[in-house]
């Protein structure tokens, strides 16, 4: 996978397998630059900046991590489902830093327009 994203940086979709694989074996450094480079190809994937608040969140980057999900729920196509998404990370996260940051978003979610 790694190699198919050196060939091609551009390939969002490889950027996106990539970034759960680091994420998921708790690479979170090597998930950041992922999920920031994807971003920066498509700033309004709404998925990507939810991947990059847990991402922040499990790294200790609280503000970020809020940030990262008021951008995710901003740029969905079905704030309701991602409203609801950020209630089940509050209720059922083991990692308290993921709740915590969940639980602000969802405080900040209602200040965007």
């Amino acid at each position: 996978m790694q190699e198919a994203n050196q060939a091609d940086k551009s390939d969002i979709e490889v950027e996106k397998t990539l970034s759960h694989a680091f994420m998921m074996s708790g690479k979170y450094n090597e998930a950041e630059d992922t999920l920031i480079d994807m971003l920066t190809l498509a700033p309004g994937r709404a998925a990507a900046w939810v991947d990059l608040g847990l991402v922040y969140a499990k790294k200790g980057n609280s503000g970020a991590a809020v940030a990262s999900f008021a951008n995710g729920y901003r740029f969905s196509d079905n704030r309701q489902k991602t409203i609801e998404y950020l209630n089940g990370l509050v209720e059922k996260a083991t990692d308290n830093s993921v709740r915590e940051a969940a639980k602000r978003a969802l405080g900040v979610t209602s200040t965007i327009p």
